[in-house]
């Protein structure tokens, strides 16, 4: 099994690169800009159009319709495209995630225990997480996009 140091660390997309400064406005401690921008990369790879219908989630850090209201106050998928709402709602969860669940639910990636279950708990959901089954495939994906954008996770 590789190690965080022995990863293929990929080059760092201008679509995800672009957002870095709305990724700075909306890191609210403790999450860092790179948490957002890692996120944006892995559910859109920086297209603010996108959607994954199997969800339905929205635009560049896959928000859903129920955490675009409870973290934003945006009613509509509309709303959701908007890169500026998108980002204000997708990190407001993203935060409250990491606030809840960092150290409380280590997860073995790349054969280390690493306190990111807050992570998989984006992706997967909270009860996911709580059964001790987060996708590793996506947190693992999370971690090389987080050395790849200069972060720590």
């Amino acid at each position: 099994m590789s190690t965080p140091d022995q990863l293929e660390i990929p080059e760092v997309p201008y679509a995800v690169s672009r957002w870095q400064g709305l990724c700075e406005k909306y890191a609210i401690p403790p999450l860092i800009w790179q948490d957002i921008a890692a996120e944006i990369w892995s559910e859109s790879s920086g297209v603010e159009t996108d959607c994954n219908m199997a969800d339905p989630s929205y635009g560049l850090m896959g928000v859903t319709e129920l955490i675009g209201k409870k973290f934003g106050e945006f009613e509509t998928p509309a709303e959701l495209y908007i890169p500026e709402n998108n980002v204000k709602a997708g990190s407001g969860f993203l935060r409250f995630l990491k606030v809840k669940y960092a150290g409380t639910y280590p997860i073995l990636s790349f054969g280390q225990i690493s306190p990111i279950g807050w992570i998989a708990a984006y992706n997967e959901g909270e009860p996911n997480l709580w059964r001790q089954r987060p996708d590793l495939g996506y947190v693992e994906k999370f971690v090389r996009y987080m050395i790849a954008l200069g972060g720590t996770y």
